[in-house]
């Protein structure tokens, strides 16, 4: 009967063991993709500007004039960011739907049982 018992906690043990590991490993990702994102904004931010600042003359024939191209080519960075973002945030919110589930299994396991026999001899 105990050898049956440490099995289970071994079993039991090692389960808790796995899913704390993942619950590290996806709390460093969402904190590492939340690191990432003003950065990559930023970037983007000026390589938007630099290519505006470069293909100015080229693009005049284009558009017309130099507003109209700086208007467009702001309104597509806006577009795609807002596109990066939308991804990202719905890949973090997975990721964090995974976080709740594993920290649910965890409470699940880890939580102590009531003894009915106990209670029994309390009444």
């Amino acid at each position: 009967m105990i050898e049956s018992y440490k099995k289970k906690y071994k079993k039991k043990r090692k389960k808790t063991l796995l899913l704390r590991e993942k619950k590290t490993v996806l709390s460093q990702e969402i904190h590492k993709i939340k690191g990432r994102i003003p950065v990559v904004l930023v970037s983007f931010f000026f390589f938007t500007v630099c290519t505006i600042y470069v293909s100015i003359n080229k693009m005049y024939l284009f558009f017309g004039n130099t507003v109209n191209f700086i208007q467009y080519g702001l309104l597509l960075f806006v577009l795609i960011s807002l596109l990066y973002l939308y991804i990202v945030f719905s890949i973090m919110y997975n990721k964090k739907q995974e976080l709740r589930n594993i920290s649910a299994k965890l409470y699940r396991l880890t939580k102590l049982k009531k003894n009915s026999s106990n209670e029994q001899k309390k009444s």
